[in-house]
């Protein structure tokens, strides 16, 4: 992620900036009542539990007003 972010970036990023901005992210999912979870694995990074991954699909199906672009990922 600090690649994809910082890749061209001539000055490397403070090491705690992505604990600052997925703290920002936990934040607002909790405010807009998402029932979104972000679980930090230490050692390792980030996931979205398994039910937050469909919670998740279907907010972005709802933003864009189509239930059609929910991704099942059971079927994956």
């Amino acid at each position: 992620m600090m690649i994809a972010l910082y890749g061209l970036s001539d000055e490397p990023p403070e090491p705690k900036i992505l604990d600052v901005y997925l703290c920002k992210v936990r934040r607002r999912l909790m405010e807009a009542q998402t029932r979104i979870q972000v679980e930090t694995i230490y050692g390792r990074g980030w996931r979205l539990h398994p039910e937050s991954v469909v919670r998740f699909d279907e907010a972005v199906a709802a933003y864009r007003g189509s239930s059609d672009l929910a991704f099942d990922r059971r079927a994956a």
